[in-house]
């Protein structure tokens, strides 16, 4: 899967959220805590490869969905490398990717239907 995260960027940082579906429309459960930690590392590995700075910075629980926050300079680089990484991943719930570059919402586990 390849997407379009808009233009690489000269000043600033690009925003990547990747949003994970929680098992209820609260907090989430222990499991849910698991996954999103199992996310993480994913991201957090693959970050420690990309050629341009980026960085993971923390996630947020709420609403029935957890978010990680990553930021890079490279929009392009940046989407690519946290898609890949998840990707690569076995995804049983559904997970989507927003770039503040390109404005859009990207489901990365499409056979994955919610509740």
């Amino acid at each position: 899967m390849r997407v379009d995260f808009g233009e690489t960027g000269s000043f600033g940082e690009h925003a990547f959220l990747i949003r994970v579906r929680l098992s209820d429309d609260e907090l989430g459960t222990e499991a849910d805590d698991e996954f999103v930690d199992y996310l993480e590392e994913a991201i957090r590995g693959a970050l420690e490869h990309v050629q341009t700075p980026a960085r993971w910075d923390g996630h947020e629980f709420g609403g029935g969905w957890a978010v990680i926050f990553c930021y890079g300079r490279d929009a392009s680089a940046l989407g690519t490398c946290i898609t890949d990484a998840i990707l690569e991943l076995e995804l049983k719930r559904d997970v989507q990717l927003y770039s503040e570059s390109s404005a859009e919402l990207v489901n990365l586990a499409p056979d994955v239907v919610n509740h």
